[in-house]
């Protein structure tokens, strides 16, 4: 994204955090006088009571002051992470071996006609490396947008700190900080992976062909589910969101758009039979 774009979006998020930390300061009174209310309504007028109030009322006033520093703490987890996996070298590597795999693919096309099945093949193999920056630019807006609206939003979250049954609200607000911002070395180990698979040595048939596009069009699917994978991995549960998405770019997506090389590499195995 745009350095200037980044930048007038920090500037925005910045003043709304303003009008929402002011917003938090003003209604905190009135949120305590109905907490309070709230504990005379259910009957439970103890000390214990009171005392879980004050405490709730402490944490979210530290909450507020401390927001801005715990997500500087998490975006700086993020960063170094991403640097320590290889940063923004590897967009710019994987980009290039984008251009360079598309030129290849003209080239072969205009000079060999006759392999019309190996062609269409390596097309498709390029089509899936394409998709991958569009994916990639969705998700880079998709993460600037979710991180702005979780910390211009986490004042007014913070309020609920007063009442038990919402104190579920404050911490969904940090995780999500830290499962957006967790996209970001998540991005880098998959293009590290991309690279690996796709840009080794070039297919020299169609089987290796076949098993280029079906590696790309499954990591492109873990790229387009980071959210999920995110998620998954903070839950414990990463490989059962992994073994769904590749169950679902191999059998829906891959499939899709090799039915035409399948029916050209069959009707080669039936001359070859006659």
């Amino acid at each position: 994204m745009n350095p200037a774009y980044l930048q007038s979006v920090q500037e925005t998020a910045r003043a709304l955090y303003a009008v929402s930390q002011g917003m938090f300061w003003s209604a905190l009174p009135i949120v305590f006088l109905i907490a309070l209310l709230m504990i005379f309504i259910s009957g439970q007028i103890t000390s214990q009571a009171f005392e879980g109030l004050f405490r709730r009322l402490i944490i979210a006033i530290i909450l507020v002051v401390a927001t801005p520093q715990i997500s500087a703490a998490i975006y700086g987890v993020s960063d170094y992470l991403a640097s320590a996996y290889g940063g923004i070298d590897s967009y710019r590597e994987l980009f290039q071996h984008v251009s360079e795999r598309a030129r290849a693919v003209k080239e072969s096309g205009a000079s060999n006609w006759l392999k019309i099945g190996e062609t269409l093949l390596s097309i498709i193999t390029t089509l899936s490396f394409l998709i991958l920056p569009v994916i990639q630019h969705f998700l880079l807006v998709l993460q600037v947008v979710t991180w702005n609206l979780l910390h211009i939003l986490a004042p007014l979250a913070m309020l609920a700190c007063l009442f038990p049954s919402l104190s579920n609200i404050p911490r969904g607000i940090f995780m999500g900080m830290l499962e957006v911002a967790m996209w970001t070395p998540m991005w880098v180990i998959i293009s590290k992976i991309l690279l690996a698979i796709g840009f080794s040595e070039s297919p020299s048939g169609p089987v290796e062909f076949l098993d280029a596009i079906i590696m790309n069009f499954a990591v492109i699917g873990l790229m387009a589910s980071t959210p999920r994978l995110v998620n998954g991995f903070l839950a414990g549960a990463m490989a059962a969101v992994g073994g769904s998405t590749m169950q679902t770019m191999i059998a829906g997506m891959g499939t899709s758009m090799m039915q035409r090389p399948m029916k050209f590499l069959k009707s080669q195995a039936d001359r070859v039979d006659s």
